[in-house]
């Protein structure tokens, strides 16, 4: 028996475009349920509807894709592809647009009309050499009915325009001649630049192929009667428009057995025309779309049991124990007991033993004397007197914010600090029943005052268990794994065994936490206007900062903004669907009902994977309504001279001691 390696990370490997067949068998995790409804069914090859496999980076649609492949169905049958495919109904030729070098099939003096006749031709000869190499291995298998190769050769060739080599005589001599013809293509144009000239006979007409070799094999095949040939065509976004032309073409005419399954990014899809007409395939009717990431987000309780069953599948393949207690124990979480009383009171024990005054109210004190002026020192004092919980930080920091909210002149602020007080003491005493209002407001800020807590004592503020940790990967699984190859890591070296008797620190949970986020920073940025992108969702994320330690902020947990699209620059609108586009933003598909007009806004998260980044809240509660001047500020780069001057002007309104008026929340109260 193998024994524990601990020091191998059991989360090293991410992508699933780097597994192996073995790795893809053997890390596949399903959604399935007691009713049913896995990630197959999503999917689900056996449907002759073609379909659009759509998701954000890490979603799984390579995993899923790769796992339906031929070579992988026949792991599922001890290597029996015959079998594989008598069981599950259908025969998978996966395929990856990048393996075509897609890019080499433009320019070089020739037109478009010339390379798209070309690529076409090209694409379907690959795709059919992968479709025989399949059949090739079905036929292998134990147990395979015997195919008529007289028979085979004869009517495959009757799919071509022109006669074909007399060499033609088998499956393998077919693969054969596949391969002969898509060298002389790649010879042809490889040297078409030198040349400016291609010499390629096209010898069969679009979908011949691809849709008769199925059609054929069926006739001569009885076992393969009622199988379905799908076609897993993934990383499309790589195709130019009019390669994806070409495939919305194959899709709306399909025939027959064959089905076409294509996957790309969320936004990979450039155009839905078809080649000729130009006509759009129609959704519903010839293809059905499926977003990935959205389906894995919801319901939450779903996707928590499916993380943990991944990272129960990816311990116990490195021969580490799975907990007794479930995967949750793991992980070190916050000790909330108490309105987070042994957490906060130790932050703030250097100042408390040395009888310093705790930094907040320092501020507190320095901003009344301002507002109220010379001799306010005994006033600031008796009103910091009536909020003071000293048992109980957070409260302290929460009596705080609805002073600052009731803010005004010696007697308010006075009374205000008062009727605070007795507040906080029927909260103590009787919790929600003894003022449903002040709970109301512990409820919606108490994460972010204890950020401000942290910050207030010059600490990170903590990311850790794994409810968090599942919420920042925002529903896809490779940014789990690459969390918790980071927290792995540093628990290691912090000589903690994780997930092998030992607890993940709260501190090896947000280092990696901040490790992941900077990964994610680099990994996820876009190929072109990245620039642009990254320097706009900073000066986002510096505008939420800025909220959230405000002393009087407007929203709480806030990481999501409105903007009226239609009124941004045309840069802006490109840079912020470029955020969109490679998920440093998160779109909220029912947007926003804007305040003046009544119209829909659109409305954007930031990713929570950047949150820790910036310090600022990974859960989407407030929202701020960013107005077109501050919005092109921030998401165009000629209009960023003003930036700075409308981000403050944006909050000034929650910053002590002054509190202006101008751009302050229409919310008098807090509720």
């Amino acid at each position: 028996m193998n024994q524990n390696r601990i020091d191998e990370n059991p989360f090293d490997l991410t992508k699933a475009s780097d597994f192996s067949d073995f790795q893809i068998l053997n890390y596949w995790v399903d959604l399935a349920s007691d009713h049913g409804g896995g990630l197959l069914s999503i999917l689900n090859p056996k449907l002759i509807m073609p379909m659009m496999l759509l998701g954000g980076k890490g979603s799984g649609k390579t995993h899923l894709m790769r796992y339906c492949s031929s070579s992988v169905q026949a792991m599922r049958t001890n290597n029996n592809l015959f079998h594989a495919v008598q069981n599950e109904g259908y025969l998978g030729i996966y395929v990856r647009a990048n393996g075509l070098n897609v890019g080499r099939f433009s320019d070089k003096g020739l037109s478009e009309d010339i390379w798209q006749s070309i690529f076409c031709f090209y694409f379907e000869v690959w795709l059919s050499m992968n479709l025989m190499i399949a059949v090739q291995n079905y036929l292998a298998s134990d147990n395979a009915p015997i195919l008529s190769d007289f028979e085979f050769s004869r009517k495959v060739s009757l799919l071509f325009d022109i006669p074909i080599s007399s060499d033609l005589s088998s499956v393998d001599s077919f693969i054969q001649y596949l391969s002969h013809i898509q060298k002389n293509i790649d010879f042809s144009v490889n040297n078409c630049a030198l040349k400016r000239s291609i010499d390629v006979v096209i010898s069969f007409s679009p979908g011949k192929l691809i849709f008769g070799i199925p059609r054929l094999l069926s006739e001569l095949i009885p076992d393969l009667t009622d199988t379905v040939f799908v076609y897993l065509i993934d990383e499309v976004e790589n195709f130019s428009v009019n390669q994806q032309r070409f495939l919305n073409t194959l899709i709306r005419y399909r025939e027959g057995n064959a089905s076409i399954k294509i996957g790309a990014r969320l936004y990979g899809i450039k155009t839905f025309d078809t080649l000729g007409a130009n006509e759009p395939i129609k959704q519903d009717s010839e293809y059905e779309r499926v977003e990935l990431d959205s389906f894995l987000r919801k319901p939450e309780a779903n996707y928590k049991r499916f993380v943990e069953r991944l990272i129960e599948c990816r311990i116990s393949l490195h021969n580490l124990p799975i907990p007794s207690d479930g995967i949750s124990g793991c992980f070190e979480k916050l000790n909330t007991e108490y309105y987070y009383k042994e957490l906060t009171l130790s932050l703030l024990s250097s100042y408390d033993s040395n009888n310093n005054e705790r930094p907040y109210i320092s501020k507190l004190y320095r901003h009344i004397t301002q507002v109220l002026g010379k001799g306010s020192e005994d006033t600031a004092n008796e009103i910091i007197a009536k909020i003071r919980v000293v048992e109980y930080p957070l409260l302290e920091k929460l009596n705080i914010l609805q002073l600052y909210k009731r803010w005004g002149n010696a007697q308010e602020m006075l009374r205000a600090a008062q009727e605070i007080q007795l507040d906080c003491a029927n909260f103590l005493q009787l919790g929600k029943i003894g003022s449903t209002k002040y709970a109301q407001v512990y409820q919606h800020f108490d994460s972010d005052l204890l950020a401000q807590l942290y910050r207030d004592c010059k600490r990170k503020v903590v990311y850790c268990g794994l409810d968090t940790l599942i919420h920042l990967s925002q529903g896809i699984p490779r940014n789990l794994l690459g969390i918790l190859k980071q927290i792995y890591r540093r628990s290691l070296f912090s000589g903690e065994r994780p997930f092998s008797g030992g607890v993940i620190s709260i501190s090896s949970q947000t280092e990696g936490v901040m490790d992941s986020a900077a990964w994610y920073w680099d990994d996820a940025q876009p190929d072109c206007d990245g620039f642009e992108v990254r320097e706009a969702i900073e000066a986002l994320a510096i505008l939420f900062r800025m909220v959230r330690y405000s002393e009087k902020p407007a929203e709480c947990d806030l990481c999501t903004f409105s903007i009226d699209f239609n009124k941004l620059t045309q840069q802006s609108r490109r840079i912020l669907l470029s955020a969109e586009n490679w998920s440093y933003l998160i779109r909220i598909r029912d947007g926003s009902k804007n305040k003046n007009d009544k119209s829909v806004d659109y409305k954007f998260q930031i990713s929570p994977m950047l949150a820790p980044k910036w310090g600022i809240s990974a859960h989407r509660r407030g929202t701020i309504e960013i107005q077109s001047e501050l919005g092109n500020a921030i998401f165009d780069q000629e209009s960023r001279g003003n930036l700075e001057v409308l981000r403050n002007k944006r909050v000034e309104g929650m910053i002590a001691p002054r509190f202006s008026n101008t751009n302050i929340s229409s919310q008098t109260e807090l509720f």
